[in-house]
């Protein structure tokens, strides 16, 4: 059983009103997720600065091809 299964387990002891406030603690401790508009702008802008990057010939752009063949011989080694 892992730690979050008997966690639970013990939690659902607890009276409703106590099992109320449980979930509403544990909610409040994620972080927000961001508003889909805010995912998109930020998306947005680190796409311009990067097209910059290339433009100022800051970074050297890689042939797809040979981008998918490095992943793909990573995630092979990962995997050995």
């Amino acid at each position: 059983m892992s730690q979050a299964e008997a966690i639970l387990k013990e939690a659902m002891t607890l009276s409703e009103a106590e099992r109320a406030e449980l979930a509403h603690r544990l909610f409040d401790s994620l972080e927000p997720e961001p508003a889909p508009n805010e995912v998109e702008e930020a998306w947005a802008s680190e796409v311009a600065s990067r097209v910059e990057e290339i433009r100022r010939g800051e970074v050297e752009t890689v042939p797809w091809r040979e981008a998918i063949e490095e992943s793909r011989a990573f995630l092979r080694a990962r995997r050995a």
